[in-house]
C-alpha cells in the first residue's frame, strides 16, 4: 500500500508539472506570436519591394491588422472599457492571436458587461446577463434577443405575474407558474381564452384542492 501510495503520489506531481508547463508554453506563444507575426511582415514587404512592386497599400493594411492584433492581445481592458461607447470593439477579442483557445468567451463577456452597463437586452449574449439586467432597476424586454425570455424572467424574480401577459408565446406557462408560486387563484383569471379554465385545473392539482 505504501509503494502504491508513493506512485500516486509522484504520478500527480508529474501531472501538476506537466500542467504547468503546457500553461507556460500557451503563455510564451501568447507572448511569441505577435513577434513572430510582426518578423514575416517586415520580411515579406521587404522582399516585394526587392522584387519593385509597390508596397504603400499592403504595408497600411497589414501593419494596420498588426497593431489591432497588438492591441488586442496585450491590451484587452482597453478593449472592454470603452465598449460602453463602442460595442463593436468587443469583436476584436477574436483577433487574438490564441483566438482558439478562450477569446469567444472573452467577447461574451464583453458584451455582457456592456449589456449590464447600459441596461440593454439586445447585447446580453447569455440568460445570466438577461437576470442581472432584470435586477437592476429598469428593464426593457422589448429589446431583449429574446423578449419572451426576458418578460418570463421578469415575472419570475419580480414576482410580479403582470410581466406574463407581455409574452407572445409562453404566456400561459408563465401565469400558472406564477399561479402555484403564490398559491393564488385569481391569476389564471388573467389568462386569456379557454386557457384560462386549463390554469384553474393546473393549479388544483398541483395544490391538490378540487374547490378551485
Amino acid at each position: 500500500m505504501g509503494h502504491r501510495g508513493q506512485v500516486n503520489v509522484g504520478g500527480g506531481i508529474i501531472l501538476l508539472l506537466i500542467i504547468v508547463l503546457i500553461m507556460i508554453a500557451i503563455t510564451i506563444v501568447e507572448i511569441a506570436m505577435p513577434i513572430i507575426i510582426g518578423v514575416t511582415i517586415y520580411h515579406f514587404l521587404k522582399h516585394l519591394k526587392e522584387r519593385g512592386s509597390d508596397t504603400k497599400l499592403i504595408s497600411v493594411i497589414l501593419w494596420g491588422l498588426f497593431a489591432i492584433i497588438v492591441l488586442a492581445e496585450f491590451i484587452p481592458e482597453i478593449i472592454d472599457y470603452p465598449a460602453t461607447l463602442m460595442p463593436q470593439l468587443c469583436n476584436l477579442h477574436l483577433l487574438r492571436p490564441l483566438g482558439w483557445l478562450d477569446n469567444a468567451g472573452d467577447m461574451e463577456s464583453c458584451f455582457n458587461n456592456l449589456a449590464i452597463a447600459n441596461n440593454d437586452f439586445s447585447l446580453c449574449q447569455d440568460r445570466v446577463c438577461i437576470k442581472k439586467i432584470i435586477e437592476q432597476e429598469e428593464t426593457d424586454c422589448s429589446k431583449a434577443k429574446e423578449p419572451d425570455d426576458c418578460y418570463r424572467m421578469l415575472a419570475e424574480y419580480s414576482l410580479n405575474e403582470s410581466w406574463c401577459s407581455y409574452m407572445g408565446h409562453g404566456s400561459y406557462e408563465c401565469f400558472v407558474n406564477r399561479a402555484i408560486e403564490k398559491d393564488d387563484p385569481d391569476i389564471c383569471r388573467k389568462v386569456e381564452g379557454q386557457s384560462r379554465d386549463s390554469c384553474y385545473s393546473v393549479l388544483a392539482s398541483s395544490l391538490e384542492d378540487i374547490s378551485i
